[in-house]
């Protein structure tokens, strides 16, 4: 850190990358200076870091920089900084508010970006910028807000998104609204599976859309585990573009319909052993610890899916651990419900009550457990034993 003012510029850049690498904590104050670097690629680099080791309070300088940044890379690098720091924290109004405080006078492509940015943050303040924009008939924002909501935490504004891709009357919009909803369809909602899949058999046979679309609307049906998602695959086996596709997925779903629980009323245990698990090979059940095992990265997570005969309120229980060294944050979410806490400390497994999510239709729904952070880099964020639902 001391050396990086005494080298060549070419080399600067480098140099404080592995500050950064090294997770060196103390060299936040030169990355806050060298975002305002005229060197280019050392404030790209410093804008990286921030990102990794900053916090809430470095995003209004980052905010300041994305008014008129040195360049485009420069702009994108700033943008993921502030989105990546602002996730770190699990209450969404709170993490949007300094982009929503910006938004305050800001104009043309700084707005934009802001609300693009709040696109990836969620929550219910954040909704309401971005659904203001989308009423608007300007444009640029509207397109910035539909990348922006393709990241969005679940998939509640989907309806508001369908309508665009149907009936907007700029074909680019419509476009960009159906890949918007396209990744809409595999997120937490709670509109169940089973109108999903209707809805991606609407839009399959519909004119126009193109075959990447359609690809990637049957590459959204694959991860469900309804009868109904089965039974629109086969209806599109013969298509000559989906064929491949829709084979693919027939097997898929009907693999996940053999894994799914149902919710009738009492107690309902999902063992780790039964769940779906998302990540690298090391994430994965250990038989002998009876849990998921090997959650290194935060971003990892693990699924059950659930037929609920009827709506109703159930209170969530997590039995997890910590593993020596490790430790951290995590949410559960169930239709638009969304649950998080810290992992107990130690590495016995405890019983922790998270709190109440509802089903407001009955229908098959995914649970999720992501990590959202770690204790320690390098350590683990939890073991996961089972996840239960107990009727209110």
């Amino acid at each position: 850190l001391e050396q990086v003012e005494k080298v060549p510029a070419k080399f600067r850049g480098d140099l404080l990358a592995v500050v950064v690498n090294r997770r060196y904590e103390k060299a936040l104050p030169a990355l806050l200076k060298y975002v305002e670097a005229d060197d280019e690629d050392l404030s790209r680099v410093a804008v990286n870091g921030l990102a990794v080791l900053g916090s809430s309070d470095n995003i209004d300088i980052l905010l300041r920089e994305l008014a008129n940044p040195a360049s485009e890379e420069v702009g994108s690098a700033l943008s993921k900084a502030v989105i990546e720091i602002a996730r770190k924290n699990s209450d969404l109004d709170l993490r949007s508010a300094p982009v929503r405080d910006a938004l305050e006078g800001a104009t043309d492509d700084y707005r934009n970006r802001l609300v693009e940015i709040l696109g990836y943050l969620g929550g219910d303040k954040a909704w309401s910028e971005i659904d203001r924009t989308l009423l608007s008939g300007n444009k640029a924002a509207r397109e910035a807000a539909l990348r922006g909501l393709a990241s969005w935490p679940n998939g509640e504004p989907a309806q508001t998104v369908f309508k665009i891709a149907k009936g907007d009357s700029d074909p680019v919009t419509r476009g960009l609204a159906l890949r918007t909803y396209v990744y809409m369809l595999k997120s937490p909602s709670s509109t169940p599976e089973e109108q999903r899949a209707e809805r991606i058999r609407e839009l399959l046979g519909t004119e126009g859309i193109a075959g990447r679309t359609r690809m990637e609307l049957m590459g959204a049906l694959s991860s469900m585990a309804t009868p109904e998602a089965e039974a629109v695959a086969a209806e599109f086996a013969s298509d000559p573009v989906l064929a491949a596709h829709a084979e693919m997925a027939e097997k898929e779903i009907g693999i996940a319909i053999e894994k799914v629980a149902k919710a009738d009323g009492g107690d309902l245990l999902l063992r780790a052993a039964n769940a779906t698990v998302f990540g690298e090979s090391g994430f994965r059940f250990d038989p002998a610890a009876v849990a998921i095992v090997g959650w290194s990265y935060p971003g990892y997570y693990v699924t059950w899916p659930i037929l609920f005969v009827e709506p109703g309120e159930y209170e969530v229980v997590v039995k997890a651990a910590s593993p020596p060294g490790g430790g951290g944050e995590y949410e559960v979410t169930l239709g638009a419900s969304r649950l998080t806490s810290e992992t107990p400390k130690g590495d016995r497994f405890v019983e922790q009550r998270l709190g109440t999510v509802a089903i407001t239709k009955p229908g098959t729904f995914r649970l999720t457990v992501k990590g959202t952070s770690q204790r320690e880099e390098g350590g683990s964020v939890m073991q996961l034993r089972s996840v239960e639902l107990r009727p209110k």
